[in-house]
């Protein structure tokens, strides 16, 4: 990170990396960055920062990251169970 500070992946990977490590403020840190400088364009991001937002109990902004994931990506199967799974949870 130190050497290429501006590269949009190596951003996405230490989010995803701080999600595996309970640390969802960094995470959604990171993740928001990537997003910025992707212009929203990555369905992977969307879906990682709302699993970042649903560890850290943001429960309504993580269904709209999973839900902005889905419609831009309808292949991405783990993306949409956890689309369907906290839109359920939700509902109750």
């Amino acid at each position: 990170m130190r050497i290429w500070p501006d590269n949009i992946y190596f951003h996405f990977l230490l989010g995803r990396l701080l999600i595996k490590t309970n640390d969802p403020d960094g995470a959604i840190v990171e993740l928001q960055w990537a997003l910025k400088k992707w212009k929203n364009h990555s369905s992977q991001t969307n879906c990682e920062l709302g699993r970042a937002l649903e560890l850290k109990g943001e429960f309504r902004a993580a269904l709209s990251q999973y839900r902005t994931a889905y419609r831009a990506h309808l292949q991405d199967d783990v993306c949409r169970a956890s689309y369907e799974r906290l839109h359920s949870q939700l509902k109750k």
